[in-house]
């Protein structure tokens, strides 16, 4: 750490302690550990020691260093330099993170210290009011009112998104294996012995509901690993049967939807070379469905979660 200001850096090092302490138990460590040192510049040119500092931090003697300007605390609105921040490893966001939330919340209050005013009165004055979403209320026929449900953001966000993923995950794992399954029946001439008992429709059929069986196996196994977790958690309030019902429904079409998109496309193709160009296409609906249902999520009566309901392939995606 260069601090210019010659005040920042002794917070710094605090914060870091209380920062590292969960981390550290004996000689274990958890967790990754930040360790400032403050750097003097002694007389030399402030260019001089940041080149020094970049060469211990390509020798991995450092994992970066910081620069703090000496107007970071005085400065006016408006002019206020920034900190700057120098790593090999850009992409890290933890440290800068940190870094940037630690020093501006002492810069913050030293700000207030030499403006005479008191930042336990203002930390007061800004407590922000939390914001609780609820359902909507009935009235019982008896008259009186249920009270509103109050809705976490795991039942919003991660509950769709369980089954998003969940669906995303059958389809891949079973529609996928009947295009190398009609391929390799077809190079090793298995297809022709099995057409003399069956007829094509029925062959492409059974292979067809098999994997719809497959699919609800997989979905059947993970709901019981997520009833298992709701249990251990006491949120059993967040199990809808009508969701799972219509889950299993939208399921079914999305495995005969993409299966028979798969079986056309092995029926059509001779070797695994022919069917590997064919299958993008369809990987590209799969994919589209998958990822645009992000999107309905955020907003499901938008135009594009209508247009998704109504376009078949992203059907099933879009309307769990």
């Amino acid at each position: 750490v260069i601090d210019h200001t010659g005040l920042l850096f002794a917070p710094l090092r605090a914060a870091a302690e209380q920062r590292n302490a969960p981390f550290i138990s004996g000689d274990t460590r958890t967790g990754p550990e930040f360790v400032p040192t403050e750097v003097t510049l002694g007389g030399r040119g402030a260019d001089d020691v940041k080149v020094e500092l970049s060469e211990a931090v390509r020798k991995k003697e450092l994992f970066a260093f910081v620069e703090i300007p000496a107007e970071a605390i005085t400065a006016t609105t408006g002019k206020v330099p920034p900190i700057h921040y120098y790593a090999e490893n850009t992409t890290y966001e933890p440290l800068p993170d940190w870094l940037r939330s630690t020093l501006n919340e002492e810069i913050t209050r030293r700000r207030y210290d030499i403006a005479g005013i008191d930042q336990a009165l203002i930390e007061r004055l800004n407590t922000r009011t939390a914001l609780s979403t609820f359902g909507l209320l009935e009235r019982a026929t008896d008259g009186s009112v249920t009270e509103a449900k109050e809705v976490d953001a795991l039942a919003r966000m991660a509950l769709p998104m369980f089954f998003l993923v969940l669906m995303f995950m059958a389809v891949m794992t079973t529609a996928q294996q009947l295009l190398n399954a009609i391929i390799e029946e077809k190079m090793s001439k298995i297809s022709e012995v099995l057409l003399g008992s069956v007829t094509p429709f029925q062959l492409l059929m059974g292979k067809l509901l098999g994997v719809v069986a497959v699919a609800l196996l997989l979905a059947f196994v993970y709901f019981a690993g997520g009833l298992y977790a709701l249990m251990s958690s006491g949120r059993l309030d967040l199990l809808n049967p009508a969701l799972l019902a219509w889950f299993l429904v939208f399921l079914v079409c999305a495995s005969l939807l993409y299966g028979s998109i798969f079986l056309a496309l092995g029926s059509a193709c001779s070797d695994l070379k022919d069917a590997q160009s064919m299958m993008q296409p369809a990987m590209v609906l799969i994919m589209l469905a998958y990822l645009g249902s992000f999107v309905v999520i955020q907003n499901p009566e938008s135009n594009i979660a209508v247009g998704m309901s109504f376009f078949p392939t992203m059907t099933p995606f879009a309307m769990m």
